[in-house]
Parts: C-alpha cells; sequence; structure tokens
C-alpha cells in the first residue's frame, strides 16, 4: 500500500548497468578514434601488402590468365607531363594464312596441352618450383616436351609481373629466356614408344625485392596526391599493356599448312587460310630425261607462283617412283647393266643398283646443277633429300623382297646412303635440307644402326638439315619407321652426341616438315588425324601437307575435321608480345622519352629458325611516326612452348610529344622477302604493325 506523495525507491541495480554501458560506449569510442590514427599512419604499409598478396596469388602456377585492368592516369616524372594509357581495340580477325611411306610413333610424353582448336583433353603442366627472393639471378627457362598452352600462359604471366617490377630500374640489354639443357633417358631396346629427352621442372622467373606499386584503380594510389606521385619514381608514367591473344590471326610462311602439289590442292584445308608455301616431287626424268640436258622449267612455275603468294617453294627428286607415268630415269641411267625390273604391286619398276659408282656420280652431277641454278634463289624454300627408294623416301617398299638382286644388289649401304644425301646438303649449303630415316636392311632385317650411321654424319655435317616425317598419322604403316628412330635416339645418347644432333632433339635447330599419311581414310581407325595431332607437339613440326590423305575432308568425322584444324593451326611458331610495361623516362631536351619492357612469347611448337627484325614505334592522331627504335631481340631464339624473352628499348622523340599517341610493334623480314610477321596478339595495320596501345601526353 502506497503513500500519496511519496519517492519510489531507487534501483541501484539499472544505474550500474548504465554506467557501465555508458563506460563502454565511451571505450569504444577512444579505441575506435585510435585505431583510425594508426590506420592512417600505416596505410601505405598495409596496402603494399595487401598488392604484394594479390599479385602472389595471380601469378600462381596454374593461375589463369586475367585481363588486363583499366589503365588509369599516371603523372610522369619530369617534363612528360600526364601520360594515360587505354586499351587497345578489340583485334580483328581478318584472313589467316596456314599453310605414302613412313613417319614416327607417338612419343612417350604427350603434348595434348599445347592444343588450342578443338581439341577437348588438356593435360596439367607440372607445378614449376615457387619463386623464391633467394633464387639468385633469373632463370631463364624454355619449354618441356609436355608444355601446352596452360604453360604457355603461366609464363607469360610470370614475366609481366618481372616487368614491372623492373620498370622503374634504368635500360637494361634484352634478356634472353634460354632453355634448360635437357637430361637424356635412354630406352630399353625393347621399348616399343618413341624415346624423348626428358627435360627438368623450369624455375620460373624471380621477381625482384622491390615489386611494382598497385595500379591506377587502387584506393590509395588515388588518394595520393600528383606531387606525391610525380616524386616517386614508382609513379613514373608506369602502364602495363596487354595485347587480346589473337592464334588465329598468327598464320606464317615456312609454318601450318603448306600446298601439296599445288596444282591438284591449290586451297588451305578447312579454316579458309592463304596458305602461301608449296611442295611438289618431280621424277629425275623429268628434270632430265638425257645426261647434262636439263628441264628446270617447272621448277622455275612453281618458284614464280610461291612468290606470287608471298611464300616459298619446295621440292624432292625421286629415282624411283610407283604410280608415276612412264620410267622415273634418265636414259643412261637408265641403261646401266645393274639398273633393273621389279614387281611393285603387279606393276613393273625400274630400280637402279644404289651402290653402283656410275649410279652416284650421276646423282650428284644432277645436285649440282640443282644447286648452281637454285642455291641463292631466295624463292626457294627447303629441298628433300630424296634420291633414295621409292617416292624418294628412303625405303624399297613394296619391292624389298626383291633384294638381293640377280646381280647381288643390295639396299644402300652406310657409304652410297651418305653419299646420297650429302649430294643434296653440298648442293645447298645455305638452304634447309630435310632427310627421311633411311630404311637399309642387312641379311633381312631393318638395320637401325645403318641407319644412325648415316643421319649421324649427315646431320653433323650442318645444321642446315632437319628430319621429314612422310607418314603423320600413319598408325600402324609406321612401325617400322619409329623402331628406327627409337634406337636411333638411344645410340645417339650412348655416344654422348650433342642435343642438337640427336635426332629426336633436331627440332631445336632444324625445322620438321610432315605429310599426312594417306592411309587416313574417312571410319577407319589405323591412322588418324587425332593422331597426327598428337604428333605435331610431340615431334614439334613445323609445316605440314594440305593433301595426301585419303578422301576430301568433309568425309571425314567432326572429331577428325577439328584435330585437322588444330594441328594446322599449332604447327609451328607463334609469336606474340605477351605485355608491354610502358613508363616516361624524364629528359633534359624536354622532347620526352619513353621506355618500352616487353615480353615475347612464342606459343608454337617449334622456332622461326630465321631471323626476325622488331621495331617499335610511337605514332601521333594523325598515325605519322614520331618515333621510332629497332631492338636487338632475336625472336628464332624463342624455340616454342610457351618459352619467353624480355626485351627492353628505349624510344625518344625528334620533336616534342604532346596529345594523342599510341605505341606499335613491327616484326620484318630483314631480308625483305616476307611481309611483316603475324602476331598471336594485338591489331594487326595495313603495313603489318599491331597497336599494343594509345595515351596522352600534356
Amino acid at each position: 500500500m502506497s503513500l500519496s506523495g511519496q519517492s519510489k525507491p531507487v534501483n541501484s541495480k539499472a544505474m550500474l548497468v548504465a554506467l557501465t554501458t555508458g563506460l563502454l560506449v565511451l571505450g569504444l569510442v577512444v579505441l575506435f578514434i585510435g585505431t583510425r590514427s594508426a590506420q592512417a599512419e600505416s596505410a601505405e604499409p598495409r596496402a603494399r601488402a595487401t598488392w604484394d598478396a594479390q599479385l602472389a596469388e595471380r601469378t600462381r602456377p596454374n593461375a589463369p590468365v586475367e585481363p588486363a585492368s583499366e589503365a588509369g592516369t599516371t603523372e610522369a616524372a619530369g617534363s612528360m607531363g600526364s601520360l594515360e594509357f587505354t586499351d587497345a581495340q578489340e583485334p580483328a580477325q581478318g584472313p589467316t594464312d596456314s599453310s605414302e611411306g613412313t613417319g614416327w610413333r607417338e612419343a612417350t610424353r604427350s603434348t595434348d596441352a599445347i592444343d588450342t582448336v578443338g581439341s577437348s583433353e588438356v593435360n596439367e603442366p607440372a607445378e614449376p618450383t615457387k619463386p623464391s627472393e633467394a633464387d639468385g639471378p633469373i632463370e631463364k627457362t624454355g619449354p618441356t616436351e609436355s608444355t601446352g598452352q596452360a604453360e604457355a600462359d603461366e609464363s607469360s604471366e610470370r614475366a609481366e609481373s618481372d616487368e614491372r617490377d623492373e620498370a622503374s630500374e634504368s635500360e637494361k640489354p634484352t634478356e634472353r629466356v634460354e632453355p634448360k639443357q635437357s637430361e637424356e633417358v635412354t630406352a630399353p631396346a625393347t621399348s616399343t614408344r618413341l624415346a624423348r629427352s626428358v627435360e627438368p621442372t623450369r624455375r620460373p622467373l624471380r621477381r625482384s625485392l622491390f615489386r611494382a606499386w598497385p595500379p591506377a584503380d587502387n584506393a590509395l594510389q588515388r588518394s595520393r596526391t600528383n606531387s606525391d606521385r610525380a616524386t616517386d619514381s614508382r609513379f613514373a608514367g608506369m602502364t602495363r599493356l596487354t595485347p587480346k591473344p589473337n592464334l588465329k590471326g598468327a598464320i606464317n610462311p615456312s609454318t601450318g599448312q603448306y600446298l601439296w602439289f599445288p596444282d591438284g590442292h591449290p586451297d588451305g584445308v578447312l579454316n579458309g587460310a592463304t596458305v602461301k608455301d608449296s611442295y611438289v616431287r618431280y621424277t629425275w626424268r623429268q628434270l632430265e630425261s638425257t645426261q647434262g640436258e636439263y628441264d628446270f622449267s617447272q621448277i622455275d612455275k612453281e618458284l614464280a607462283n610461291a612468290k606470287a603468294r608471298g611464300g616459298k617453294f619446295s621440292f624432292r627428286v625421286m629415282a624411283v617412283c610407283e604410280g608415276c607415268e612412264g620410267n622415273s630415269l634418265p636414259d643412261d641411267v637408265n641403261a646401266l647393266s645393274s639398273t633393273r625390273s621389279v614387281d611393285a604391286r603387279g606393276s613393273s619398276l625400274r630400280v637402279p643398283d644404289w651402290n653402283d659408282p656410275a649410279f652416284l656420280g650421276r646423282w650428284e652431277s644432277l645436285m649440282a646443277a640443282l644447286g648452281d641454278r637454285y642455291r641463292d634463289d631466295q624463292r626457294l624454300g627447303m629441298v628433300d633429300v630424296g634420291g633414295y627408294g621409292n617416292w624418294g623416301e628412303g625405303h624399297n617398299w613394296p619391292y624389298e623382297a626383291s633384294y638381293p638382286g640377280p646381280r647381288g644388289q643390295t639396299e644402300a649401304s652406310v657409304e652410297s646412303m651418305t653419299r646420297i644425301a650429302m649430294a643434296v646438303v653440298n648442293a645447298f649449303p645455305d638452304k634447309f635440307v630435310s632427310i627421311n630415316p633411311p630404311f637399309m636392311r642387312v641379311d633381312g632385317e631393318f638395320s637401325a644402326d645403318n641407319s644412325w650411321q648415316v643421319l649421324k654424319q649427315v646431320l653433323q655435317s650442318s645444321d642446315k638439315v632437319g628430319l621429314r616425317n612422310d607418314c603423320l598419322g600413319g598408325g600402324s604403316v609406321q612401325e617400322s619407321a619409329l623402331d628406327l628412330m627409337n634406337q636411333a635416339q638411344e645410340k645417339a645418347v650412348a655416344e654422348g652426341i650433342e642435343v642438337k644432333n640427336r635426332p629426336l632433339d633436331r627440332w631445336r635447330i632444324a625445322p620438321v616438315v610432315t605429310e599426312w599419311c594417306n592411309n587416313i581414310t574417312p571410319g577407319e581407325s589405323d591412322g588418324s588425324f587425332a593422331q597426327g595431332n598428337k604428333q605435331v607437339g610431340e615431334l614439334h613440326v613445323s609445316r605440314l601437307s594440305n593433301g595426301n590423305f585419303a578422301g576430301d575432308i568433309s568425309e571425314h568425322s567432326p572429331s577428325e575435321r577439328a584435330a585437322f584444324a588444330n594441328a594446322t593451326e599449332k604447327a609451328g611458331y607463334k609469336l606474340a608480345l605477351a605485355s608491354a610495361v610502358v613508363k616516361a623516362v624524364p629528359d633534359t631536351d624536354h622532347s620526352g622519352t619513353i621506355q618500352v619492357n616487353a615480353t615475347w612469347v612464342n606459343k608454337g611448337v617449334a622456332p622461326t629458325y630465321q631471323p626476325w627484325q622488331v621495331t617499335y614505334l610511337v605514332r601521333d592522331s594523325s598515325g605519322a611516326v614520331v618515333a621510332e627504335q629497332k631492338s636487338n631481340l632475336q625472336l628464332n631464339e624463342l624455340i616454342g612452348g610457351g618459352s619467353a624473352q624480355r626485351d627492353t628499348v628505349t624510344l625518344t622523340a625528334k620533336t616534342k610529344l604532346k596529345g594523342k599517341l599510341s605505341l606499335h610493334v613491327l616484326v620484318k623480314d630483314p631480308t625483305g622477302y616476307y611481309a611483316p610477321m603475324r602476331l598471336a596478339a594485338g591489331v594487326r595495320a595495313d603495313d603489318g604493325s599491331y597497336l599494343l596501345g594509345n595515351f596522352k601526353l600534356r
């Protein structure tokens, strides 16, 4: 019962709760203010640590390539003023150029991952060693035999990260990414797989201790004043450009498809590419029916046609040709007592005695005459050894059972086969010469030792000799040749032969040229484009034919057509400027100087085998060149499979740079024969140059 006018008792518990809450709120406010102060003092180190973590995540092994971020505006130090870059426009998808016997077997280690088109299987590349600050000098790396497209992208990312690290340093000469020396593994003599060299795991490029600052859209960088950035070398106009990939536009001469007998196969297959190079085989009699009377008019015609296409012409001379009209030999060689008739699947062939000195001398005379006429002709690409065996392919199938002959004729000896090959090499010392692994039986069995003895002498005689595979994707037809190549490689390793002179490593210095096997038939499994597609990567093939397979390409299955297209696209070299870090450099005459740190990558399966001149250009808004600089970069040293090189050049304008400008690159043939190279990234202009990015100077 309450009394009127009396106060309610004070609730001490409620007052204690209120007081505690107030003190807690006050404490939180003080803590918040202190934390904000500490954050302000440590904002830069923390932001940098965050960027380091982001950079490490982006460059971790097997990470996907990130699209280039929008380039912001950065203030350049010195007289350059404001340097503003924007990404290049979408790459134009213009025209894309692409260019019976025995061959090689599928290699032990697959390179499916190299496939870029039409492949549903991609092998995971081996995880490379993670970078370490204690790694020492930057390690240059080349491809392993299982290197794929994913590895190529990874190599590009690592090199791009290095560029950001190096961009604030002074100009350095071109740095080359060297392939590792391979370690050879000798396969057992009973191995049915292609013996290959195994290279150690490659080490990624080492990133420098000073890493690039975050891109322009980073919150901390936006908070810095223009004056802060102008006095900090890390903000001296540094911008990264990343041209978009365009592998389909990177078809060049001496790579991809060539026209196999162009009169019968005048166009590229499937991709509609304009194929530039061509190839024909001639019987000896077509060029010389009577001793000393030469008719080279057919070669002259093909050379002229190849030049008109912007490519080169290659050929082979055959002493025996099953299926060709008439006799393949000149009258005097046909009349030799050692020349005989043999039965070949119901038809009669005239076959010379491969060891007869008279035959060998006449062959050497023909090659000398051809060399005198064409060895310095720019229109000539390669010459096959030919000369020995059916179709000049180095074997005597299908008449091998006719040995020994009635006068004791045998298949070619090591000495005779070497003379046949060296006649071609000596006639064309500055041209690439291709040779099939020769088949020479002893006592009814193919002699791997004899084959190796010939290859060893010929390969060591000239760096211009490369290997040829006349049955790409040939299934069981390839068995004998594959056994020979396995054993030849094993013998080369056992003898300690220099890597470049080992048969299966020859691709490093001379092109591997192939033709599709004629047993590749629609609906049949013994021989396929799918197998050939694998072999393009495994054997580092540069060129393959647009014909010689059974049926029209439209008659083959969709998967087989995709494999054909894939093989064509990845063959040879696919060079691209993967990225470029551009830095404004202060100068004294106020004309404006730009330093370019570029990363070049070869995403194909083989080198170019010839030099190319790289030139960087700066154009103004009218398209006129206002700064230009040639590079010392050797693109032919990029051996493929994602191998990379860094290139640093400085461009200085003759007059003061101002307004809207753009950076371009142009890759030209120093001899002037070929058109400018088509790159695997960027936007190609009419003059053959590629746009890398646009920028403004104020």
